[in-house]
């Protein structure tokens, strides 16, 4: 699998672990990006997510998350 598969793999594994909590989680698709995952919270905080996927170690890597209020 090549390394942009598997970091797509690792975001969509996260992703479907915030589904699974319950959260507002949007997946950020493009070629350079920065910010991951995208997680809308009730209060109107927005957490961006980086997320690096390794294939020899057990799970991805979350290597970012960050705190914004949307005013």
């Amino acid at each position: 699998m090549g390394n942009y598969n598997t970091n797509l793999a690792a975001e969509f594994y996260v992703l479907s672990i915030l589904h699974r909590l319950g959260a507002e989680a949007i997946l950020t698709l493009g070629n350079k990006k920065s910010v991951d995952v995208v997680v809308v919270r009730a209060s109107g905080d927005v957490v961006t997510v980086d997320v690096k996927g390794l294939a020899r170690l057990p799970g991805p890597l979350i290597t970012s998350v960050r705190k914004t209020t949307i005013s």
